[in-house]
């Protein structure tokens, strides 16, 4: 189907959506089985459907699909792994239309927890007709996710600890109106933090059972009579059960409750109880002494670079310092190279493993330390930003053993040189073919061989090919996954290095939000000097594709008829609406003309808009604004109603017809409105009060978050209180 839908690319841009989101968000229980709807509008003339939907599956278990539209007969549906694929085909060739939902997906939620409900654009096809071409959809993705608002709680209590010692984490429950007859609780922490010793339950929580495996713990407890298990400040050592964990970690660690938590009432058959969960976190005591990595600004590729470990804060303890010292240092590879040591001078031992460098020292009589312990040398390989970090299992300890708590700064190399490499970032909507320029500037003119490693969203992107490649020397490329690799070599200058575009990456946009496309490991620009070319130093500038999403809707004029309003500009515009002021003005993101229905539509990125017309649009005459409007704007000012303005109600916020009838355009509708009115109905002139346009619109707020916005807007004539154009 895919080879189908490149060759039969026709297919214009629609209003085709389809969404999994629902207002408010979905939420469920543990072990509740939950219903979401699948919603699409304007499916017209289909022919085959095939979504992709990515979740959780230890979160979110399929059950079944029901409710399907009339049309959407026998679907096939195939949970594989974290992917639902549901697939539909027009087997009778009626090309049916689907407008709403087109059917309820149930599944077994096991949270706690959020599980995501995406659509993976480039594995979604729907196609129209015969032969059959694409129709491009817009999807919108959703989500199930706990009841955070539930009354009944339970609570993982955060703590603070010391690196290789003991730390207690208390789970709490409340605010439970009936006994509890069983609770399964799991609960993941992170293990190169944090190892599990022990689970111990408090009085009605007494007999509780823990095992841990793969960073899981799993708490189990029973009582078949029920318990009443509320925690209470009243008796704080109550009713609680307490883990134990051997704290191996140097910073902050999350303890959080996992898929398959259920707690039960003791009735027969047992009632899944409605709770909502809290996690914790175990964070390091305060620090009596620090360890720092050193940091380079400005880093050159192929440039060797050293990087102190520093040490303060140990003399002042005496006989209390370090005594010996584990280190784990990760680096970014193939970003950086570890070259060795620089210096040494207290002999630690250094060796080089798959996660980065391991550091072990000891002294039986300590000593002085503080200051640079040793210095770690790297060759930096760029591109990008290269971080080295202190990693779990640090520990610094006394001659007794007794563990020293220490603060650590990470370091990082950050890219530098005088040439640059940018990926381009331009603009394109769901569905269309789009061609990312790769540049570069202020290259030396020798430059004679290129190697680029690029990455890109495949859920967003669908790769095509690379083209447009200099007109002098040699390109390869290939891909594998979302990895692009080029390399280009040329004996002879190429003239337009810092002028013309490198190449040009093709993808097709699929949709999901941002497309970031970024250069990674491996990536180097060298001259063609003989017989040692040079590698130049190169900043690399990531880019990408600037999804826009569809404004749409319908311009009418606000009077009994819903008048449709054609060839006037509406825009988008964003920043304050300073109505009824003039500044600060609002900047316009773009604009487009209605047709004979009134109807509009725009592109526009993700962010928060407004929506405007042309009020100085010529659509203004004494056969629509006349006497009539002047009384009801009298009357308003004298707070007279029934009028055709609306309720005496204070400005902001301004109705659309407050606006028509604020035609002095200051900050309330009084006398001055009714004179500069007056003398426009009559023809008068000068009339320079008179400050507003011909007409005034609604401003509706706009928000894309990744998905196209309907929105319709009245106009009206200023002055017009009545709304009796046209007649």
């Amino acid at each position: 189907m895919m080879l189908l839908l490149l060759i039969f690319s026709s297919a214009t841009f629609g209003q085709a959506t389809a969404s999994l989101a629902t207002d408010p968000a979905t939420t469920a229980i543990p072990g509740e089985t939950v219903s979401v709807p699948l919603m699409v509008t304007d499916f017209t003339n289909v022919g085959s459907i095939q979504f992709a939907i990515t979740l959780d599956a230890e979160i979110l278990s399929y059950l079944s699909l029901t409710n399907p539209h009339v049309d959407f007969v026998n679907p096939v549906v195939n949970p594989s792994g974290n992917t639902l694929w549901i697939t539909w085909t027009d087997v009778d060739l009626s090309f049916p239309s689907f407008n709403g939902k087109l059917c309820d997906i149930n599944f077994l939620y096991s949270g706690p927890g959020t599980s995501p409900l995406d659509f993976y654009p480039s594995d979604c096809e729907v196609s129209q007709g015969f032969p059959p071409s694409p129709l491009i959809v817009e999807y919108t993705n959703g989500s199930v996710s706990e009841d955070p608002s539930l009354p009944a709680t339970a609570t993982l209590v955060g703590n603070t600890a010391l690196t290789g010692q003991d730390v207690t984490v208390q789970v709490r429950y409340e605010n439970f109106t009936e006994n509890v007859g069983s609770i399964t609780q799991n609960i993941h922490y992170n293990v190169d933090k944090l190892m599990f010793v022990s689970a111990l339950g408090m009085d009605a929580l007494a007999g509780v059972i823990g095992n841990a495996s793969d960073g899981v713990l799993h708490l189990t407890w029973t009582n078949p009579t029920g318990a009443d298990i509320n925690w209470s400040p009243a008796t704080p050592n109550a009713n609680l059960i307490l883990l134990t964990f051997r704290y191996t970690g140097n910073t902050s660690t999350n303890l959080a409750f996992f898929p398959g938590c259920i707690i039960t009432n003791a009735a027969e058959p047992p009632v899944n109880m409605e709770v909502s969960y809290i996690n914790g976190t175990v964070e390091p005591g305060t620090a009596v002494a620090n360890a720092s990595l050193g940091s380079v600004a400005d880093a050159e590729q192929g440039v060797e670079y050293n990087i102190p470990l520093s040490l303060s804060g140990f003399d002042a303890l005496g006989s209390e310092t370090a005594a010996a010292i584990t280190l784990q240092i990760p680096f970014e590879t193939p970003e950086l190279t570890y070259m060795g040591t620089a210096s040494n001078p207290h002999n630690a031992i250094i060796n080089e493993t798959s996660e980065g460098l391991s550091i072990v020292w000891t002294n039986p009589s300590p000593g002085l330390i503080d200051g640079d312990f040793l210095s770690l040398r790297f060759k930096y390989n760029g591109p990008g930003d290269a971080n080295i970090v202190f990693g779990a299992g640090c520990l610094f300890s006394t001659v007794a053993g007794d563990p020293i708590q220490v603060g650590y700064a990470n370091g990082i190399i950050t890219q530098g040189g005088s040439s640059n490499a940018y990926i381009g970032i331009p603009t394109s909507a769901v569905g269309a073919d789009i061609a990312v320029p790769v540049y570069f500037t202020d290259m030396p003119a020798n430059v004679g061989a290129v190697t680029l490693n690029i990455s890109f969203n495949a859920s967003r992107l669908t790769y095509l090919n690379v083209s447009d490649f200099p007109s002098v020397g040699a390109a390869n490329y290939n891909v594998t996954g979302n990895i692009i690799r080029i390399v280009w070599t040329s004996p002879t200058p190429w003239a337009g290095i810092n002028t013309e575009t490198f190449c040009n990456l093709n993808f097709r946009v699929n949709g999901g939000g941002q497309a970031p496309i970024a250069f990674v490991g491996g990536c180097e620009i060298a001259t063609n000097d003989m017989p040692e070319p040079v590698i130049v130093p190169t900043a690399w500038h990531d880019g990408g594709v600037n999804l826009v999403y569809k404004i749409s809707g319908f311009l009418t004029y606000d009077n009994i008829d819903n008048t449709p309003l054609q060839g006037i500009t509406v825009y988008l515009k964003q920043g304050d609406n300073p109505y009824p002021l003039t500044l600060p003005a609002p900047v316009i993101v773009t604009s487009t003309l209605t047709d004979a229905t009134g109807y509009f539509e725009m592109y526009a990125p993700n962010g928060n808009y407004w929506l405007d017309g042309d009020q100085n649009f010529p659509l203004w005459s004494t056969d629509w604004v006349n006497v009539g409007d002047i009384i009801n704007v009298q009357k308003y000012v004298a707070g007279v109603t029934p009028n055709t303005i609306g309720p005496i109600t204070p400005t902001p916020p301004w109705t659309l017809r407050q606006k028509a009838a604020n035609v002095f355009r200051n900050e309330d509708i009084n006398g001055g409105d009714i004179i500069v009115l007056q003398k426009r109905v009559a023809g008068v002139l000068p009339n320079p009060n008179y400050t507003a346009g011909d007409m005034t619109f609604e401003n509706p707020p706009i928000i894309i978050d990744s998905a196209p916005v309907i929105q319709n807007i009245k106009g009206i004539s200023t002055g017009d209180v009545n709304g009796s154009y046209p007649y």
